[in-house]
């Protein structure tokens, strides 16, 4: 599972660098995150078309000079970067992600930040980073992605700070059809692996966190849903599609519209 996911996010960046692939970034992504455009301005390009996150962490992270922060699933680097014009000189901003070329293009990407960085390759299961070291540890769209998601919730309690916030962004769905669960493509997209709003939250108590509060809920319309998408259904065969095994379109994201939702979660490591 965890190679079908690095090898699947590693195609997606190739796209990304041939052209093909996250057109238009800066509207697709304010469209999935709830970013404005302008918050996007200035970044590069293929960094903004390299992100695949599902809502803006930083609303609630209150990040501040000399925090350390740590992107759990940090991809090629886009909320490393915007945290490391917060934390300054004086913070320190840590990634990890399982796929190799995404933590290397995270690094590139970091070389100019302006605050200390450190990038590795690892599993959310299994963090490459010691017990209470982050004031403010950040997850966009990757507990979804796991098979076993009350460790990767246990790992990121354990890796905060006492008083430190965890601010977690996921797709989220209430019930979801057994054919959406087995496709592949919609697994390494974050749709087939998520949770109900409420196993979230279960999750995130049962590994020791207090206050957690659902602080953004955004239902995804049809064009969201084709977007986040972005071509999983491809060779799939879908129920009530008469394209069967076409790439994902109108007809198969209103299959979807209603269903899923972008949720931002917030809680706290207790003192």
């Amino acid at each position: 599972h965890r190679e079908q996911v690095a090898t699947a996010y590693a195609e997606m960046l190739e796209k990304v660098d041939a052209g093909i692939g996250r057109l238009d970034p800066i509207g697709r992504l304010a469209s999935l995150c709830g970013y404005s455009a302008d918050e996007l301005r200035g970044y590069p390009r293929a960094l903004l078309a390299s992100s695949f996150g599902c809502g803006d962490p930083f609303v609630f992270a209150d990040l501040e000079a000399g925090h350390t922060v740590l992107d759990v699933g940090c991809g090629a680097g886009l909320d490393l970067v915007r945290a490391a014009g917060s934390v300054t000189s004086t913070g320190r901003v840590v990634g990890v992600d399982l796929s190799a070329p995404m933590v290397e293009r995270a690094r590139q990407y970091l070389a100019d930040a302006g605050a200390p960085f450190d990038v590795a390759t690892g599993f959310a299961e299994a963090l490459p980073v010691g017990d209470g070291v982050a004031h403010r540890v950040l997850s966009n769209n990757l507990v979804n992605l796991s098979l076993d998601k009350d460790e990767v919730f246990a790992e990121m309690a354990r890796v905060l700070a006492p008083g430190g916030r965890l601010v977690l962004c996921e797709v989220t769905a209430e019930e979801l059809p057994d054919w959406v669960r087995l496709s592949r493509g919609l697994l390494v997209r974050g749709v087939a692996g998520a949770l109900p709003v409420q196993s979230v939250i279960e999750g995130l108590e049962g590994a020791g966190l207090e206050g957690v509060t659902v602080r953004r809920r955004e239902v995804y319309d049809e064009h969201q849903v084709e977007a986040l998408v972005d071509g999983g259904l491809a060779g799939i065969d879908v129920p009530g599609c008469a394209a069967s095994g076409a790439i994902m379109g109108s007809e198969v994201a209103s299959l979807f519209a209603g269903s899923l939702a972008s949720v931002t979660v917030t809680a706290v490591k207790p003192t």
